[in-house]
């Protein structure tokens, strides 16, 4: 079976900010986004993930480098981007003062479509995302969730073959998250729509995205699938204790088994190391007669953000 063709191909990217100080914003990064992928994009504050989207969208020139869609230059044809990529920005909605349906409406015609099937299409969505109830609602006096879905049901008008989406679930309730995907993934599989994500969430995106790619400070440090990623980090699991009661002497109790642990909260500490030790340590701790204030032990094994937090040193949870 043949590789899927590039719907992206990012070559050589560098934008520099110029100064004084110049700030170099992206640093020589090439990457390249199948068709039919969904690519999650991750790196903490000020890591250039922004930069990078803005340059991939046309919306901002290159220093130095290339981006292909399909084939072609953007930089010499622009247009495509319109043509072929809906983008969705983590903040702003450009027709908060129209109702739902006519905010949906006007994006197809903005998109190209003409009154009649850009009227039939903002119908089927409405429809098939739930918004049949928002529909006469203008957009500014709904929720921060459902102003985001209204503003992802409207880059669909057209039917794009490429996606962005800048943090797509923020402000949805867990409901609404999963209402959200279950639609994106559904395009994803029966239609072939590409989907690059960019999000805080990395548990959120290790659930749905096929390949990674992580930035930090203006660099591409690393690209590849969640599976592979998450096996560089060998055997190593989490051992998480959960206790009913706050106390010195689950500290002790910790303490007593020897090895590193982080608490991350007043009841509830974390051992991370190899899969032989966390047992040996489960088997001590079942030993032990005081134990009743234990309410939770579990063994899981690494995820996409233990990752995340390895090859960034660290640095926190996404921006």
């Amino acid at each position: 079976m043949s590789e899927p063709q590039p719907v992206f191909q990012v070559a050589h990217l560098t934008k520099v900010y110029a100064g004084p100080p110049a700030v170099t914003a992206n640093q020589d990064i090439s990457l390249s986004i199948a068709a039919g992928a969904v690519w999650g994009i991750f790196g903490p504050n000020g890591a250039g993930k922004t930069t990078l989207i803005r340059q991939m969208l046309g919306l901002l020139k290159p220093t130095a480098g290339q981006v292909l869609l399909n084939g072609c230059d953007i930089g010499r044809q622009p247009a495509l981007i319109a043509q072929q990529v809906g983008y969705l920005p983590q903040t702003g909605q450009a027709l908060y003062d129209f109702t739902v349906q006519e905010a949906i409406y006007f994006t197809g015609r903005l998109r190209g479509l003409a009154h009649r099937p850009a009227r039939g299409e903002a119908d089927r969505l409405i429809e098939e995302w739930g918004l049949a109830r928002l529909r006469e609602r203008v957009v500014r006096r709904l929720s921060g969730g459902e102003q985001r879905l209204v503003g992802l049901v409207s880059i669909l008008m057209g039917a794009p073959a490429v996606l962005m989406l800048d943090e797509p679930t923020n402000f949805m309730d867990p409901g609404l998250r999963r209402l959200v995907w279950d639609h994106l993934l559904t395009l994803n599989r029966e239609h072939g729509v590409t989907i690059v994500l960019v999000t805080h969430n990395v548990l959120e995106a290790e659930t749905v995205v096929s390949r990674v790619a992580i930035v930090a400070g203006g660099r591409l440090l690393v690209q590849g699938a969640p599976g592979y990623l998450r096996a560089s980090l060998g055997d190593q699991v989490h051992l998480d204790l959960t206790w009913r009661e706050a106390g010195p002497a689950n500290e002790q109790l910790i303490a007593g088994l020897g090895l590193p642990a982080r608490r991350l909260d007043a009841c509830r500490w974390r051992i991370t190391t190899a899969r032989t030790v966390a047992d040996e340590a489960v088997q001590r701790l079942l030993m032990r007669t005081s134990l009743r204030n234990l309410a939770d032990l579990r063994i899981h094994g690494a995820s996409l953000e233990d990752y995340y937090l390895a090859v960034t040193g660290n640095e926190g949870l996404l921006a």
